[in-house]
């Protein structure tokens, strides 16, 4: 592979990770991290209310449970299990030209 502007073969490489259907780059932080913890966070709840359920049953907590788990499901769900396709970021080392390889 060769530079594109001025023949150098000398380059960098940095490789990411993009979702094909909306273009965005992966984030470890917010689709595990995040969705991982608004989901835990949605068990919890449920968890809490429903083990309190014979002394005062609490609507609210149960729908903010549900929502935790509403939020951060498909978050997991495309993070784990959705199409992801890598790309690849060029830099020569020459003349500083950028070109990007999907």
């Amino acid at each position: 592979m060769t530079c594109p502007k001025c023949n150098g073969s000398r380059f960098s490489t940095q490789e990411s990770m993009y979702y094909p259907n909306s273009g965005r780059n992966v984030s470890k932080f917010v689709d595990l991290f995040g969705g991982g913890f608004m989901t835990l966070l949605g068990i919890g709840i449920l968890w809490v209310s429903i083990a309190n359920w014979g002394e005062q049953p609490s609507g609210y907590l149960l729908v903010t449970g549900i929502t935790f788990i509403v939020l951060g499901g498909p978050q997991l769900y495309k993070y784990f299990l959705g199409e992801k396709k890598t790309q690849y970021q060029h830099t020569c080392l020459d003349c500083k030209h950028r070109w990007l390889e999907r």
